[in-house]
């Protein structure tokens, strides 16, 4: 049996946007879940994906990760678990005033102790695949918007993370980078990542799933696919 890393229990979401906001509901992710979301408000479903990297604080409910209640008395607190989620989505950011190559290595150099910002051939790696290796010592104002998300997925990727919550950005991406985005996303897959995707109409990702979420005016439905 899979073991249980995700429970949220009698959970309630103030709005966001035009969203209806999320009222009342439960969800478990397991390892090698693979989900993805639909729902007739994007505010929605970006919201359950927010939610689920801890940055909505609910009105009410309980987040368990890996049995233990998560508190968001203090952002510090919710520093571990953080640590194990890659969050891949339109609001996601890099620090202005650091490079590119410091804000690809900040979890490994500030949140691990790690002594050096050299980076190791994984990165590297995934810095040729999305061409942005000549770009490393830039600042994120001095290069294209698609360059940066580029940065914030190579950065998420390397976290070693447990789960990859991920919002598709085609319309922020050039063909190039989605496409190679795509490609990762397919490797990551195969090695039984845990994953959830918001409004993916990629077929892989259909075709992997576990579960689907339903929203729909803040009712939100959990079904199981396999």
């Amino acid at each position: 049996m899979a073991l249980q890393l995700i429970e949220i229990k009698d959970y309630s979401l103030a709005p966001i946007g035009r969203g209806w906001g999320l009222r009342n509901f439960e969800c478990t992710i397991s390892e090698g879940d693979v989900i993805y979301i639909e729902g007739d408000r994007f505010d929605d479903t970006h919201l359950f994906l927010r939610a689920l990297a801890a940055l909505e604080k609910p009105l009410e409910g309980v987040f368990y990760y890996r049995g233990q209640a998560l508190d968001f008395s203090d952002y510090r607190k919710l520093l571990p678990y953080k640590r194990r989620i890659g969050y891949m989505s339109a609001d996601s950011a890099l620090l202005s005033n650091r490079t590119i190559g410091e804000n690809i290595m900040w979890q490994r150099y500030y949140l691990e102790g790690r002594k050096s910002l050299e980076m190791d051939d994984e990165v590297l790696y995934l810095c040729r695949i999305f061409g942005i290796e000549d770009k490393l010592d830039l600042r994120p104002s001095q290069v294209f918007r698609d360059e940066v998300r580029a940065a914030i997925i190579i950065r998420e990727l390397i976290k070693g993370a447990e789960i990859l919550l991920v919002e598709p950005a085609r319309e922020m991406m050039s063909r190039a980078h989605y496409e190679s985005a795509v490609q990762l996303t397919k490797e990551y897959l195969s090695k039984k990542v845990t994953a959830v995707f918001s409004y993916s109409s990629e077929p892989f990702v259909r075709e992997a799933a576990t579960k689907m979420v339903r929203i729909v005016e803040g009712k939100l439905e959990v079904i199981a696919l396999k």
